[in-house]
């Protein structure tokens, strides 16, 4: 289990360079928190890389940014993205403002994917997770605990990684399936090892 603490006294966060980037803790609530302004509230629980580099990006890192960057928007019709970006770091400064912005260039794609979806009624823009069901991270479970013994497994990128288990599973990008697996590591590996010790799941 990862170390957590208060952001009172934030790490250095991580470079996020290539893989090393992580994504961890789960997510407790569907709406934001607001301050009397209407801002969302930043948040206050950080979680410690598994790299060991500093803080790891979490679902409520996530989710703070699409909600300070919707209530941005709401603001101003021609919102300047270098203030925002700047803002962003300030009042969330257990990441720099460099970070922010790479964690962004390297899932914009998916948040704009996941913006579309919010035409439909049944959707919501950040209803991503509700996509997943228990029985998709039984199936990483799996996969994780076969290439946990295989040895070429370990001479794979997590791209390859997940593209190979995507044309298995279809039903879901294999970008959206390495982005589930790291927000939701821990309890797919707890369900890993609840496999490996022969328990149902």
């Amino acid at each position: 289990m990862e170390d957590r603490q208060g952001n009172e006294n934030p790490e250095e966060e991580d470079e996020l360079s290539g893989d090393d980037m992580d994504i961890a803790g789960p997510s407790t609530s569907n709406q934001p928190k607001r301050t009397r302004n209407g801002s969302p509230v930043p948040p206050k629980i950080l979680y410690k890389s598994t790299t060991g580099k500093g803080v790891a990006f979490t679902a409520e890192d996530v989710k703070y940014m699409l909600d300070y960057l919707e209530y941005r928007k709401s603001k101003s019709a021609n919102l300047d993205m270098v203030e925002f970006w700047t803002d962003l770091a300030g009042r969330a400064p257990h990441h720099s403002r460099a970070s922010w912005m790479k964690y962004w260039r390297r899932h914009r794609h998916e948040f704009e994917e996941q913006g579309d979806q919010a035409a439909a009624p049944a959707q919501s823009p950040l209803a991503k997770k509700a996509r997943y069901t228990r029985k998709d991270d039984i199936l990483l479970a799996r996969y994780m605990l076969q290439l946990s013994s295989d040895n070429q497994a370990n001479k794979k990128t997590s791209d390859a990684i997940f593209q190979d288990f995507a044309t298995q599973h279809p039903h879901h990008p294999w970008k959206g399936w390495q982005e589930h697996h790291r927000i939701h590591k821990a309890q797919i590996d707890h369900l890993a090892k609840q496999i490996a010790e022969g328990l149902e799941v």
